[in-house]
């Protein structure tokens, strides 16, 4: 075990630290509604061990923690490789700051001082071992807030990408393998999406490639597979970043079973725990 510290981070390996190698970085977020983005991150990650752990001071967690099934609070670290032996690091982000989801410019003024500090660490970290492309994993979160209704959505089975390096007029949009026509629409972001893909343009060191939104689409269903699948199929087909599928099907059964729960606490690969109560999920 090694530890490295930043200012607002520290990193402990849990092994061997990686030598420095191009390395696409991943980012996700377990907690957006739907879970789509914490099924296609599980699938992902598959059955691997972390290789590193994220505390920081800044980090959102809760104060209560259950046992004999605790709640994990770090980021975790996993490592893949493509299907080309080109290395992939996958970083899962448990929580985020609280937004009040609102267009309200003041609605959320404490976002940026408790994100910025930890992506920048991190991405500062993450520079001595290769890290030159990001992509945040994400989905249309905000797609059925009223406040948001006359904003850009993203159809089934499509996903959209936005390069922060490039700062084009338009998105890109897919189906499947396929681009398609777009039309100059706005699309709605979460501040955690946007502060990450900004901070690694401006903090990556090597000579970075991309650093890039994947969204995918939101659903107003419980637990939405659909969009989780999207998101995988896109990442084997344009990344060649194969999935587990045992992963993927045994955290569906694990966030299925909270349906018709007024209360449940799980054991998420010894990850998390979700509440579930009379206003739903807790989460974006």
């Amino acid at each position: 075990m090694q530890i490295e510290q930043r200012m607002d981070a520290d990193m402990i390996w849990s092994d061997t630290i990686p030598e420095k190698e191009p390395t696409h970085l991943i980012v996700y977020h377990m907690e957006e509604h739907g879970y789509a983005t914490a099924l296609a991150g599980a699938g992902l990650c598959g059955d691997n061990e972390p290789i590193a752990k994220i505390y920081s001071k800044l980090q959102t967690n809760p104060a209560l923690n259950y046992i004999p099934e605790p709640y994990w609070p770090e980021y975790r670290l996993y490592e893949t490789r493509t299907r080309d032996d080109n290395r992939v690091f996958i970083l899962r982000v448990p929580r985020v700051y609280p937004v009040n989801i609102s267009t309200q410019e003041q609605a959320n003024p404490n976002v940026w001082l408790y994100t910025y500090p930890i992506v920048r660490d991190i991405v500062l970290m993450l520079n001595q071992y290769g890290v030159n492309r990001l992509t945040y994993m994400t989905t249309n979160v905000f797609n059925f807030h009223p406040e948001f209704r006359d904003y850009a959505k993203i159809e089934h089975g499509h996903v959209i990408k936005y390069n922060f390096l490039e700062f084009a007029d338009e998105v890109t949009k897919y189906y499947g393998d396929l681009e398609m026509e777009q039309k100059a629409l706005d699309y709605v972001i979460a501040p955690n999406v946007w502060i990450w893909c900004d901070v690694f343009g401006s903090f990556c060191t090597n000579a970075p490639m991309c650093s890039e939104i994947l969204m995918g689409p939101a659903s107003q269903t419980m637990l939405d597979t659909d969009t989780a699948d999207t998101l995988l199929n896109h990442f084997s087909t344009n990344y060649g970043v194969d999935y587990d599928e045992d992963s993927l099907l045994n955290l569906t059964v694990k966030l299925t079973s909270l349906n018709n729960t007024s209360f449940v606490s799980i054991d998420l690969e010894d990850e998390s725990h979700f509440d579930f109560g009379e206003e739903g999920f807790e989460g974006l």
